[in-house]
């Protein structure tokens, strides 16, 4: 009996990190999905549209002016 005890002492703390990286990884994935669900929302969201064309000119500039 004393070997079983020992040898779940053992492996337990293992197998608790085990099942606690496998949810984690399942929650990154998930934050994963929902973060290029936002980038795809991005394209019609009008501030994202000003901040880009802000951001098009002034490289337009930067490159026309370095020559």
């Amino acid at each position: 009996m004393g070997a079983i005890l020992n040898l779940l002492a053992l492996c337990l703390p293992d197998l608790l990190l085990w099942h606690l990286g496998k949810k984690w990884a399942e929650n990154r994935s998930k934050d994963c999905r929902n973060d290029s669900a936002a980038q795809k929302r991005g394209f019609d969201d009008p501030v994202y549209q000003r901040n880009l064309q802000k951001l098009v000119e002034r490289n337009r500039r930067f490159e026309e002016a370095k020559g």
